[in-house]
């Protein structure tokens, strides 16, 4: 009986430690924040603006009241450093989310630039699980213990030689739209696409852009299997 009221015991303190850990501020923080400052750093993260409720929530929990103007003001310029194309790029080619809460006037600058970063991301991913699925497959086909076995695995080698080149192009042409909107600066959207319309999102001249070169990866060249 001692032992399951321990174990309930240090349940409910494990608990009350996970609960205290959602909270976004502690009663200290609370009293002292920069209302402004938390709000650019939300903002800067891509928080929407009904992420200031969670704030309230931990405040009231103490009776302390929060500051929403101060909150909103710093907002509004965290949340415009957040959508930028730059940054939808960045976190499209690297496969984070593309949550969108940017003001009108970015919005669809922001969208359009995610996508285009999140289509390498996917083309590189397909690309590297194909391979993978290859070297695999190369590696199973030589401990194969029947005839049956290897004929599956030859024709399973075979669909897969054929595909890679296939997602090597796809990644190809990712990449090269990649390239037209950092280095152009497009934000209607990569030449070609629809509704494109050429519209440069940086202003000024293509030498005040910035200039990040993507990594290189070699291309697959598919090689007979032998066994």
């Amino acid at each position: 009986m001692i032992l399951k009221t321990a174990a309930t015991l240090a349940m409910l303190a494990g608990l009350g430690l996970a609960l205290a850990s959602c909270q976004t501020l502690n009663e200290a923080e609370c009293q002292t924040v920069s209302w402004q400052t938390l709000g650019q750093q939300d903002g800067a993260q891509g928080r929407a603006t009904t992420y200031i409720g969670r704030h309230q929530e931990a405040c009231s929990k103490h009776g302390l009241p929060i500051d929403t103007v101060a909150w909103q003001s710093g907002w509004e310029q965290g949340i415009r450093q957040y959508c930028t194309p730059d940054n939808a790029l960045n976190r499209g080619r690297n496969g984070q989310s593309g949550e969108n809460n940017c003001p009108a006037d970015l919005s669809a600058g922001f969208s359009n630039a995610y996508q285009v970063g999140r289509a390498v991301y996917d083309a590189q991913t397909e690309r590297d699980r194909l391979t993978n699925d290859l070297n695999a497959a190369t590696q199973s086909i030589v401990s194969a213990a029947t005839t049956e076995e290897r004929a599956v695995i030859q024709t399973r080698l075979v669909t897969l030689q054929a595909q890679i080149p296939e997602a090597e192009r796809r990644l190809s042409r990712a990449r090269e739209r990649y390239d037209d909107y950092r280095f152009g600066g497009y934000r209607g959207g990569f030449p070609g696409a629809a509704g494109y319309v050429g519209q440069p999102v940086y202003g000024g001249a293509p030498s005040a852009m910035p200039v990040i070169q993507p990594p290189l990866i070699p291309a697959y060249s598919p090689r007979p299997v032998a066994y």
